[in-house]
């Protein structure tokens, strides 16, 4: 029951996580449209642009992305059977002898 929960929270969490940070970046874009920045500020306005967007992206890419479905992965391995394992013998006649060996 407990584990249903933390999946549902999870999925909420990752919901407004994404909602929040494409709200945030696209408020910013706006705000640099609509306010006036002094000239002199414009140049660290845009880098702090360009970080920001790149946590977004690099939130982004982590949460939706390839670690969701390597999260995926492993739940799936953790619920798979084992595969048995078989001892193979090797005789000395199936033995393949090198160059470096003649």
């Amino acid at each position: 029951m407990a584990t249903g929960f933390l999946e549902k929270l999870k999925e909420i969490y990752r919901a407004f996580l994404g909602l929040f940070i494409v709200i945030g970046v696209f408020g910013l874009v706006l705000m640099l449209y609509f306010v006036k920045v002094p000239q002199e500020n414009a140049t660290t306005i845009n880098q702090v642009l360009g970080i920001v967007v790149g946590f977004a992206a690099a939130v982004i890419g982590y949460e939706f992305g390839s670690s969701r479905g390597s999260e995926a992965k492993t739940e799936l391995l953790s619920k798979a059977q084992p595969i048995p394992n078989k001892s193979i013998t090797i005789s000395e006649t199936d033995k393949t002898v090198t160059d470096a060996e003649k």
